[in-house]
């Protein structure tokens, strides 16, 4: 649980940055527009650059979530009143309090949803990186199954998995909204 909330801290922090530094959004933005960007095609890469590794999954999985969390980001800055910002900037309001209170707090309800779907969609990702090479874990069993032509086990690997991310968003859900109280 602890890594999940550093990454979660660490991936809000990072794309915060990005749609605050006006360089750095231009470079995202034409990065994420690209169409060719699918999360496909990283697979056989992951596997080149990292082996049947955990860290090769938790590459994916991170890849999979950041254009997710980045966007939902973006769109949050964007949507901060202007108003606001000027107003601080006016009462000399410093920087990084003004990112704090203002852009983080208006920001917050987007970054939110943001994370939510990443719950998701990490889920997923986490399922396509270990049918690449797993050797342990539920898809692993599910694929255990599947060879063996054991559809009792593989439906109930499948609801295993949809219970644990159902379970999930639920937690995540109750989370944003204690989070996000005045949304």
């Amino acid at each position: 649980m602890n890594r999940i909330r550093q990454g979660i801290v660490v991936l809000t922090a990072v794309t915060l940055v990005v749609c605050y530094a006006p360089t750095l959004r231009g470079m995202f933005e034409q990065w994420s527009n690209d169409e060719d960007m699918s999360h496909g095609f990283v697979v056989p890469i992951v596997i080149l650059w990292f082996g049947l590794s955990e860290t090769g999954k938790l590459f994916l999985v991170v890849w999979g979530v950041f254009f997710t969390v980045w966007l939902s980001t973006h769109i949050g800055v964007q949507k901060v009143d202007r108003g606001l910002i000027r107003a601080a900037l006016m009462l000399g309001t410093p920087r990084r309090q003004m990112l704090q209170e203002i852009v983080l707090l208006g920001a917050l309800p987007y970054i939110v949803v943001g994370l939510r779907t990443a719950v998701s969609i990490s889920f997923y990702t986490l399922v396509a990186a270990e049918l690449a090479g797993a050797f342990a874990g539920i898809v692993y069993r599910i694929e255990i199954a599947q060879q063996n032509l054991q559809t009792g086990q593989v439906m109930g690997g499948l609801a295993t998995l949809g219970l644990i991310s159902f379970i999930a968003d639920r937690l995540f859900s109750a989370l944003a909204e204690r989070t996000v109280w005045w949304r």
